[in-house]
């Protein structure tokens, strides 16, 4: 176990995955931020950070939680790491992946944070150990990110979704990327969903409005 590791964290599950606390649809944020672009959140009170992002750029977060936790503390809450699990990768570096993302969000959880669990997996044989160490009619968050590329990915990505449901029951699911629009209305029938666009989706769109909002203006001084 890493030296910070919160001792005494309860654990669950054959591979003692650090159990976290239940999280309500309350303390869902109303905004996700980068845990490496806090500069680019103006309300951190109800901002969440997240760490959907390349793995090496929160490698310090991994080596030393405690580094960064002033830095954090702004923040309403966190989702936990969201360590790359690929095809191939043999299984016990897939748990060992996830045993690590759940023990960053134990020691932050010991720092009062409302910690929020991230789950991923590259087979539905995984959600046998992914969903360990997370509450039963709580909220957890999935990343969709480069799984719409890949056919059989995007497949067992979102079949898995629904297992996941099954099994945990959760008050709430939060998506951070894009998922087909039939996907999240089938899932809202049973559970709320929270979407978070990511922030090149966010800035596409805004590029996108100004561009409309010029070509009225063009448009109107034409007329």
């Amino acid at each position: 176990m890493p030296s910070w590791y919160p001792v005494g964290q309860p654990i669950a599950g054959e591979h003692q995955i650090a159990q976290l606390d239940r999280i309500m649809v309350d303390d869902v944020p109303k905004y996700l931020c980068a845990f490496n672009q806090l500069n680019r959140s103006e309300k951190p009170d109800i901002t969440g950070l997240h760490f959907y992002v390349q793995d090496k750029k929160f490698r310090s977060v991994l080596a030393n939680p405690e580094k960064h936790l002033k830095r954090f503390l702004p923040f309403s809450s966190l989702v936990t790491p969201d360590l790359t699990i690929m095809s191939g990768m043999p299984r016990w570096m897939r748990i060992q992946r996830t045993h690590l993302s759940r023990a960053v969000g134990a020691f932050y959880q010991t720092r009062q944070f409302k910690v929020i669990p991230s789950i991923r997996w590259i087979d539905l044989a995984d959600l046998d150990f992914v969903c360990d160490g997370i509450s039963t009619n709580s909220v957890f968050a999935v990343g969709a990110l480069g799984n719409f590329q890949d056919l059989a990915l995007r497949a067992t990505f979102e079949e898995g979704l629904f297992e996941v449901i099954e099994i945990l029951q959760p008050a709430g699911i939060m998506i951070y990327g894009a998922i087909r629009a039939e996907v999240v209305a089938k899932l809202s029938l049973k559970t709320t969903v929270f979407q978070f666009e990511t922030a090149m989706s966010a800035r596409a769109r805004e590029i996108k409005k100004t561009s409309l909002e010029e070509f009225e203006l063009f448009s109107y001084h034409l007329d």
